[in-house]
Formats: structure tokens, C-alpha cells, sequence
């Protein structure tokens, strides 16, 4: 019967000269169910370490050298990673001393019983085995608990990141509420875009309506970006076609940043009515749903379009008639009535003028009408109203909570807005000194009248902004 666990797992090496000796732990050895390799010189030992590591030997003190071999020189020996017991006999008893600096295992005597020596050290080397087998076992266990914590931390930050994904887009989404109108929408995205804070910078650029250019709104704030205007290759009527979409991305890439999200706005066409492009802080927003956002604004501008179908047409409240304009003002003239609004008059006369002097150039009436107005749109806020005076004026009814603002955003504009662009040959005009004029003005139908007509005397005389100036400060203090 075996009186050891495992035992034939277990490997000895024996490097005994006399073979009688190796004989009886040989045969001790197999009764405990160990098979012990047999060598009888060191060189043979040596060259057999090099290719496999028994889990014990037996060494002879008189085979410990062999010519220039030592054994305690061999790299296993040297790095304790071979295990061993040292045989002797009382006429070798003086080689002991090669020994101490050694670590060996014990030491077995030739004149005593081997096999009851060797019992007891095989007993404590197969226990190391054993323990050092657990050990392994206890490592790999660890190691799959280690590598099963960091999945699942792994795991969790991901859900949470995703979990923080997911609020923050419905947060922004949240943000957007509901428009009414195309230029509300811009309005909108500003202010989101602009107290988001992961998003660094931003800029917009949407179709005109006369499908000719990409117009960035004039929009102040700290994050927005005020981008170049883009002429297109040809009018589209379709929305902002690819390739100018890859223009405006471009634009943007040397103005903003070489890192862009760019978020197309869907309307009712084939292409994208809007497009805004977006600087931010990806490593918190890396897996962000971007299209998830798109549909969002996509679905929410289309609504805000259906809603507004009838704009300029009489069914936008902004866009009241002239007459009903007209109306409103006598009221407040003749009857005293209380009104929400203060009258301005947007002078278009320099545009006639230049027209009927330049009978040859054409001027794209259209073009200009659809563009100015809805660029001047997203000047205003609140409950203004603008009336459409023939192509000579614009009256403009500018709600009382936002006139300081809105009458200075209003009055830059105006006077910067590059109209004649709309003559087929624009070079007669002197830009730097001639601008459009707008001003504050009474509540009166007669009073606009006679304001236009006085129109443009001279058409080449210098700036007429100092009056200007004066007269609509004076209105403003009235």
C-alpha cells in the first residue's frame, strides 16, 4: 500500500556511484509508487537537468564534481530551483563540508536504512509539491476573479457611461421644447448649444431662401461662431446639397476646430435645410447618439414648418398686411390705444433709386426679398411684426420688452447688409459709403408716408448715418 498521495506524479533523480545503495532506494522508491531515474556520473545528471527538472534528487558527495563540472555550478542548483539530499559514507564524512554552503534537504547516511531516512524528506518535498500545486491552482483563481472584477467594472462603466449618455440626450432634447418658426429653431439651438457644457464651440449655417448661399445667422454669444457666407455653384431647391455641405464643414474645420460633430437639420426636401457644427469634449461624449439628436431637431423642425405653412402669407402673425399695420398705428395716434410695440421704418428707397438709374443692371428682387427678410427675422424677438410697404420700406413693429436690443441688432444689419450683391453687376457701387437706412418712428401712418417720401436726394452723397443717428435716438428716448 502506498503511504504516499500522487506518488506516481512524483519524479527522483539518483546519482549514487555504488549501484548496490541505488539498487535498494530504487526499490524502496517503487514500493511507494516512485520512479526514481538512476545516473552514475554527473556529466549524464547534468546534460538531463538541462531538459526536465525532477522533483528530487539524490546526490553522492563523492559525484559532486566531475572534471570541470561542479554541481552546485549548475544554473538549477544556483537558483534553487532544483531540490536534493546528500548521500554519504562514514569513510566520505570529510567531503561534508562542500555541502554547508548548500541547501539542501538532509543528509542521508549509507550504514543507516535508507529508504526510513528518505521517507520523511520525501514526505516534506512531496507536501511542498503539493502546496506549491495549490498555490497554482489558488493563483489561476485569483487571477480569474481579477480578470471577472475587471469585466464586470468594466461592465459597469460602461453602463454607466451609457446611462449618462442616455440622460444627457434626453436632457438636450428636453432643452429644445417646442418651436414655431424656422428662425425660432436657430434662436433655440443657440441658447442650448451655447449653456451646453461639453460643447466648446459652434456654428450654424442654414439654406437661404432663395436656395443661392449657406447663411450663418448673425448671432452673438460666447461659443457661436459667426461663419462666411457660401455662394453655391448653382440655386438648389432641393436643401443644402453634399457638396456643399463638405464646403461648409471645410469652412468650419479652419474657423472652429479640426474636430467637428456636424448635426444636419431635415426639413421637407431631399436635402438638409440646416446644418450645425459642433466643437466638444468627445471623451465625455464618445457613443453619444448623435442621430438620435438629428431626429430629434430634424422632427422638431418639420413640425414647426407644417405649423407655419401660411408664413408671409398673411397667416404668420408676424407678417401682418400693410393696411392692418396701418391700422394699428392710427389707433394708437388718433384714439390713444395702448400697444405692445414701437414703430420702425426700414428705408429701402436707396434700392429703387439705384434701380431706376441703372435701367441695364438688373436687380434680383426675389432673391433679395426672401434673404433680407428672413435674416431680419432672426433679429427680433418676441411679438414683433414687420409689414412689407411695396419694395420701398419695411415697417417694423418691435416688441416693447426687447426694443433696447433688438432695435440696435436690428439697425447693424440693416446698415451692413450687403444688398446690392443682388445686382447682376455690382461693381458701380461704392460700398464703404452708401448702406440702407433704418430708423425709429412715430406712430402714424401719415408719418411713414412722408418719411418716404423724402427718399434719397443725391444718391451719391455721403453716409446719411449722423442724422440718422440723432432721429432714431430721439424716437427711442420719446
Amino acid at each position: 500500500m502506498n503511504t504516499f498521495e500522487h506518488s506516481a506524479d512524483m519524479q527522483v533523480a539518483l546519482l549514487i556511484e555504488n549501484v548496490k545503495d541505488a539498487k535498494i532506494l530504487s526499490d524502496g522508491f517503487r514500493e511507494l509508487g516512485i520512479f526514481a531515474h538512476y545516473y552514475q556520473d554527473l556529466d549524464e545528471l547534468w546534460v538531463a537537468l538541462n531538459s526536465y527538472t525532477p522533483d528530487f534528487c539524490v546526490i553522492d558527495i563523492k559525484k559532486m564534481s566531475q572534471g570541470e563540472l561542479l554541481f552546485k555550478h549548475h544554473p538549477k542548483v544556483k537558483s534553487h530551483e532544483l531540490k536534493f539530499a546528500f548521500y554519504y559514507a562514514d569513510d566520505h564524512s570529510a567531503l561534508l563540508t562542500s555541502t554547508y554552503d548548500l541547501p539542501h534537504y538532509g543528509l542521508v547516511r549509507a550504514e543507516l536504512n535508507l529508504l526510513g531516512q528518505l521517507t520523511p524528506i520525501l514526505r516534506r518535498r512531496q507536501e511542498e509539491l503539493h502546496l506549491v500545486d495549490l498555490n497554482s491552482q489558488l493563483v489561476e483563481r485569483i487571477d480569474r476573479f481579477k480578470a471577472r472584477t475587471q469585466k464586470m467594472g468594466e461592465s459597469y462603466e460602461v453602463s454607466q457611461h451609457n446611462s449618462f449618455l442616455n440622460k444627457e440626450l434626453k436632457r438636450i432634447s428636453n432643452l429644445f421644447g417646442k418651436v414655431e418658426s424656422a428662425q425660432e429653431m436657430i434662436i433655440r439651438m443657440n441658447k442650448v448649444f451655447e449653456h451646453w457644457e461639453f460643447c466648446d464651440e459652434f456654428g450654424i449655417y442654414y439654406l437661404s431662401a432663395t436656395g443661392q448661399k449657406l447663411v450663418s445667422p448673425q448671432i452673438i454669444g460666447k461659443k457661436i461662431k459667426q461663419l462666411p457666407d457660401l455662394w453655391l455653384a448653382e440655386v438648389s431647391s432641393k436643401g443644402i446639397p453634399e457638396y456643399a455641405q463638405e464646403m461648409a464643414y471645410d469652412v468650419a474645420y479652419g474657423v472652429i476646430s479640426d474636430e467637428l460633430v456636424a448635426l444636419t437639420i431635415q426639413g421637407q426636401k431631399e436635402f438638409p435645410d440646416m446644418m450645425v457644427l459642433l466643437k466638444l469634449d468627445m471623451k465625455k461624449l464618445d457613443g453619444f447618439s448623435w442621430d438620435l439628436l438629428e431626429t430629434k431637431l430634424s422632427s422638431e423642425y418639420r413640425r414647426a414648418l407644417l405649423g407655419n405653412s401660411g408664413a408671409l402669407a398673411g397667416i404668420n402673425p408676424h407678417y401682418p398686411s400693410i393696411y392692418d399695420v396701418f391700422q394699428r398705428l392710427d389707433d394708437v395716434q388718433f384714439y390713444r390705444s395702448n400697444i405692445e410695440h414701437r414703430s420702425a421704418l426700414i428705408d429701402l428707397t436707396l434700392i429703387t433709386t439705384l434701380s431706376k438709374q441703372k435701367t441695364n443692371n438688373r436687380f434680383y428682387w426675389r432673391n433679395f426679398f426672401q434673404d433680407f427678410s428672413s435674416e431680419l427675422e432672426g433679429k427680433l424677438r418676441g411679438q414683433f411684426q414687420m409689414a412689407h410697404y411695396g419694395v420701398e420700406a419695411i415697417v417694423v413693429l418691435i416688441d416693447k420688452k426687447y426694443l433696447e436690443n433688438d432695435y440696435h441688432r436690428v439697425k447693424q444689419f440693416v446698415e451692413q447688409y450687403p444688398f446690392w450683391k443682388y445686382f447682376e453687376d455690382d461693381s458701380f457701387f461704392i460700398k464703404t459709403s452708401q448702406k440702407l437706412e433704418f430708423k425709429m418712428v412715430a406712430p402714424s401712418a401719415v408719418n411713414i408716408m412722408r418719411q418716404l417720401e423724402d427718399g434719397y436726394s443725391d444718391i451719391m452723397q455721403p453716409s446719411l448715418t449722423p442724422s440718422v443717428v440723432r432721429d432714431s435716438r430721439s424716437q427711442l428716448d420719446a
